[in-house]
């Protein structure tokens, strides 16, 4: 499929994206935020949330370690 057949595909949704400030997890949020979808970026590095946000498109991010209950 071309991205032109995918940019509405995630329009009207929301995903969090754990890991989202590098490697894999942003180049998730950033393919959801190009196919039309929302994104709210979880990750433990404040210092890279703030850049992969802009980056990614991400409409929130958030500062957060999933593996300390």
């Amino acid at each position: 499929m071309s991205d032109l057949t995918l940019a509405g595909r995630f329009a009207g949704r929301v995903a969090i994206v754990t890991g989202g400030a590098a490697g894999i997890g942003l180049e998730i949020a950033a393919r959801i935020t190009r196919e039309g979808g929302r994104v709210s970026l979880w990750d433990r590095d404040t210092a890279r949330l703030d850049a992969a946000r802009v980056e990614s498109g991400a409409a929130h991010s958030h500062r957060l370690d999933i593996s300390d209950a």
